[in-house]
């Protein structure tokens, strides 16, 4: 199983992502960060350019809310991805996925305590 999570912090704005998983270099196809711009954890079935492209989105000025319904409208397997993305302004929104189930929740908010969820498919 994998958990991630990214947060900002209000005072300072520093962005941030945490990984626990088994996967050897999950570091190479999980976060994704950029100062003052935003940080983006994709799972599940992660497809690193989610990652990528996220990060290009929130650097056009695109809201935390706005990335995540474009990766997903472009991602033919968006039922396998969980994505937690957090923009430059504190915006947060949030793909769990039970992959066992393809039963999806999608989150918005300021303040998104809780972490995109884990793998739950065997």
């Amino acid at each position: 199983m994998t958990f991630s999570i990214t947060a900002r912090c209000p005072l300072t704005g520093e962005l941030g992502i945490a990984v626990s998983t088994a996967i050897p270099a999950v570091g190479a196809i999980n976060p994704f960060a950029s100062a003052r711009v935003g940080a983006i954890a994709t799972q599940g079935w992660s497809n690193p350019h989610l990652g990528t492209d996220g990060l290009s989105l929130l650097a056009q000025g695109l809201s935390a809310a706005e990335v995540l319904e474009r990766l997903l409208n472009a991602d033919a397997d968006k039922e396998r991805r969980q994505l937690s993305i957090v923009d430059g302004h504190g915006g947060a929104a949030r793909r769990s996925v039970d992959i066992g189930t393809s039963l999806s929740v999608n989150s918005y908010g300021t303040c998104l305590a809780t972490p995109p969820g884990k793998s739950l498919g065997g």
